[in-house]
Parts: C-alpha cells; sequence; structure tokens
C-alpha cells in the first residue's frame, strides 16, 4: 500500500512540474492553445481547396439545367459548388446539383434567371468539413452567342444570315436559325451579306494582299458559292468589298463600296477609296475612284454605304462622306479628327468616333442638317466608338464602354435618343470584346468576343 501511495504521489508530482515549468511535452496528445488551434485550422482551410477554371466560362440569360465543370483541387466527395455575386451567393443563378468526379473535377447543374445581371461571378466549392476555396470572375452570364469556328461576325441582314471571317481565315456564310455553317472562301474575309442572303461582299482585311471580291450563290441555302472579282488598279496589290447596295425588288447588287491598296512608299502605305457600280447593259462592274484630297490612304468602312450611294470612311486622319454630285462623280467633306464607321440607310446619321486628344476616341453621331452634315453628338456612356446604326430602328452599335463594378470595357447597344448603353456581355475572357454590324432592324448585333483561354470567336446578340 505505501508503495502504491508513493509512486502515486510520485507521478502526480511530476506531472505538476511539468505544468508549472511548461519543459513535459507529448506531441502526439499535448492540447493545442485555442491561438494555436485556430491558426493551424485557418493554414488547412485556405490552402486545402481551390477553384481554377469553368467550362463552359459563360451561361446565358435565361438557361436551364447548364452543365458546368469545375475544375481545380481539394475537392471531396459532397462537396457542393455556388456562384457568388459581390461576394454572396447570387439568387439569380441556382445550382440544382453537384456531381464529384474527383479532387480536381466537379459537374455542378445551374440555372441562370432572364433578369440575371451581365457580369462576372466568381465560384465557391464548399467541402463537407467546411473547407472551401472560390475563383474570382470564372464566370460570365452574358447573352452572346457563340458560332463555333470562326474568328469574327462582321455582318447580317434580319433573316439571321450572317457572313465573317472564319478560325483559320477564309470567309463564312452562318444561318442563325438552323447553325449551318458554310465556308464561302478560303481566304479573306466577308464583310457584308445581302438582305436575301445570296450575296456576300468581301476580301483581305487591312490592306492585305488579294482583290475585292462579290460571292454569289444562284440556288438555295447550301448552294455553293461562286467569286466575282472586281476591278482594280493595275499596280494596286488587292482591295476589298465591305459595304453593298441592293435592288429591293429583285436583290440584285448595285453598288459595293470599298478601298484597293498599293505597295508601301517611304512609310505610306496607300489606299484608294472606291465605289463599284453595276452595269446592266454590260454585266459588268464600273470602278469609280472617290477623292481624297491628297492623302495616302482613304477607304470606306464596313456596311458604309446608304440607299442613295452616299459613303463614309476615312481619309487621312479625319472622319470622311462623299456624297454623289448628280453626274456620276462624288464630293468629299472631311468632318472631325477620327472615324466615320456607320450610315443608316437614309443618309441622314453617320456614327463613329472622334479624337478627344491624342490618344482617346469617343464615340459620336453626326446629324444630316440641310445639305450638309452637323458637328459630332456625343454618345452617353462614355464610349469609345461607335460601329454601325440599324436602318430601321435607328439602334447604334458601341465598343469601349464602361460600366460601373467593373473595371473590364464592354462592348453595347444603345437606341434613340441614346440616352444609355446597354451592356453586350461576352463569353467569358477578361479583354475588350468588339462589335461591328447590325442588322437593318436591330434584331442582330455581330461581333467577336475573348474566351477565357484568350482566344477570340465570332459572336451575335438578340437584344
Amino acid at each position: 500500500m505505501t508503495r502504491r501511495r508513493a509512486h502515486a504521489g510520485t507521478a502526480t508530482a511530476f506531472a505538476l512540474a511539468c505544468m508549472l515549468l511548461g519543459a513535459c511535452s507529448d506531441s502526439g496528445k499535448s492540447p493545442l492553445s485555442p491561438v494555436d488551434a485556430a491558426a493551424r485550422f485557418a493554414k488547412s482551410s485556405s490552402t486545402t481547396v481551390s477553384v481554377k477554371a469553368t467550362d463552359p466560362s459563360f451561361g446565358d440569360q435565361g438557361q436551364t439545367n447548364e452543365t458546368v465543370t469545375i475544375t481545380g483541387s481539394g475537392f471531396k466527395d459532397g462537396a457542393t459548388a455556388a456562384w457568388l455575386r459581390n461576394g454572396v451567393v447570387d439568387p439569380t443563378v441556382t445550382v440544382s446539383s453537384t456531381q464529384f468526379v474527383n479532387s480536381t473535377t466537379l459537374i455542378a447543374v445551374i440555372s441562370i434567371s432572364p433578369n440575371s445581371p451581365l457580369d462576372f461571378r466568381d465560384v465557391q466549392v464548399t467541402n463537407f468539413d467546411r473547407t472551401r476555396g472560390i475563383g474570382a470572375s470564372v464566370f460570365e452570364v452574358t447573352q452572346a452567342h457563340l458560332i463555333p469556328g470562326t474568328l469574327s461576325a462582321r455582318g447580317a441582314n434580319d433573316n439571321g444570315e450572317v457572313t465573317g471571317e472564319l478560325t483559320n481565315g477564309g470567309a463564312f456564310y452562318y444561318n442563325i436559325s438552323t447553325g449551318m455553317l458554310q465556308t464561302v472562301s478560303t481566304t479573306g474575309t466577308g464583310f457584308d451579306i445581302s438582305p436575301m442572303g445570296n450575296a456576300i461582299a468581301g476580301g483581305p482585311i487591312n490592306g492585305g494582299a488579294g482583290a475585292p471580291v462579290l460571292y454569289t450563290r444562284s440556288g438555295p441555302i447550301g448552294t455553293a458559292w461562286t467569286a466575282t472579282t472586281l476591278p482594280i488598279d493595275p499596280n494596286a496589290t488587292g482591295g476589298a468589298a465591305e459595304a453593298m447596295v441592293t435592288d429591293p425588288v429583285t436583290g440584285q447588287v448595285t453598288m459595293l463600296g470599298g478601298a484597293e491598296s498599293f505597295p508601301t512608299v517611304h512609310g505610306c502605305s496607300p489606299a484608294n477609296p472606291i465605289i463599284w457600280t453595276w452595269q446592266a447593259s454590260s454585266q459588268t462592274w464600273q470602278r469609280i475612284v472617290l477623292p481624297k484630297n491628297g492623302q495616302c490612304a482613304a477607304h470606306i468602312w464596313p456596311r458604309g454605304l446608304s440607299a442613295n450611294g452616299t459613303a463614309v470612311g476615312r481619309v487621312g486622319g479625319s472622319a470622311a462622306v462623299w456624297t454623289p454630285d448628280g453626274s456620276g462623280g462624288y464630293t468629299l467633306t472631311l468632318l472631325d479628327k477620327g472615324y466615320g464607321y456607320g450610315i443608316n440607310r437614309d443618309a441622314t446619321i453617320i456614327t463613329g468616333a472622334k479624337n478627344l486628344n491624342t490618344s482617346q476616341l469617343i464615340a459620336v453621331y453626326w446629324p444630316a442638317s440641310g445639305s450638309g452634315w452637323g458637328s459630332a453628338v456625343q454618345f452617353a456612356g462614355g464610349c469609345g466608338s461607335s460601329r454601325d446604326i440599324a436602318d430601321v430602328s435607328g439602334r447604334v452599335t458601341l465598343n469601349d464602354c464602361s460600366f460601373s463594378g467593373t473595371s473590364i470595357l464592354y462592348a453595347a447597344y444603345m437606341d434613340p435618343p441614346y440616352a444609355t448603353p446597354i451592356k453586350l456581355g461576352g463569353v467569358g475572357g477578361h479583354n475588350t470584346d468588339f462589335v461591328g454590324g447590325i442588322s437593318p432592324s436591330g434584331q442582330y448585333i455581330l461581333g467577336n468576343a475573348s474566351t477565357s483561354s484568350n482566344g477570340q470567336v465570332g459572336v451575335y446578340w438578340v437584344p
């Protein structure tokens, strides 16, 4: 008995000494202080789960049951996903299920409200043990629609027929209602498409080598296209047809606008603005060189023709308009320093960009005034340029527009009286998207968007 009490007393004394001195420890069993425990838990939580990307990286307003693959690390069976906006769960993006695939992959099924704001979302993954990770701005809510296999969409009619440039180069025809993509040519691009969808104006981009071309098809959709090379100066290296006018009854293309280019001389890359007119009697195209005020380069921009043949573009560093003089020639009027991009069918409004200073452009329009053009009017919203205007609705397309809450510049559109730009979403990329063409009624808007992998793809919007 005495020995047992002595042993127990010794053990008790040893334990007490260890507690007082703090020199005895058992690393496997000693308790952590609340501070140490919190630090260890925080460290574990912050490094356990990461969210890197989603595929697809975007979803359309009103889309239901979209399957999204989430990639990252540290996922566990039973993990759940949530879409966040401004740091909280977004009620306009609902997650109906989250499927665990492995530690780096989850599959979520989401539905997006039709009025979900166009913006980027964070995606959060939470494991059953409450460890979580957030991928910042890895998913975008949008109303953009991809045209797979294309680099940029440039023109559309009100039937939903689109033209532009293929990913690997070449003009294309695309039908929105059927999803059919057809190669029109293996080089160059398509700039404008006729109301009946049976003619495309095209050629190389940015003065590249190659001839201006009119593509036509005589049969139904799917019929092969025939290329007609348009006349240019014998010394020209190429050119492009970028705008067209058609007969409203027969659909015959009656006028084309664009440019012809020449070899670079002394740092100048010469270009002439050109109008081609159809001569029914001889079944040929007549070339008309427009005045360029002694400048090195001038050209007509895509879709820069009105019904009466008034053309808009750029001469040197100034926005320009060419007006038929009634005798087969044209009168040149220089507007402000900048670009004249689009003109409506009735030749009452020109849209474009004006130099605010040496390094900044602002989106403007010039209204018709008497027999000439009024002063430039800046569009609301602080956008950088206005590329096109719908003939019927007056809807305009805009680029480089800033919106509150984001540093990303967006493409946009605006309706008369031009008070508020409306954002056009992209397809998950964080680079500036681009909008160019618009159909005559304004029903379809065309352009390109950057992808999450910093690529580029042709898109269309249906506002």
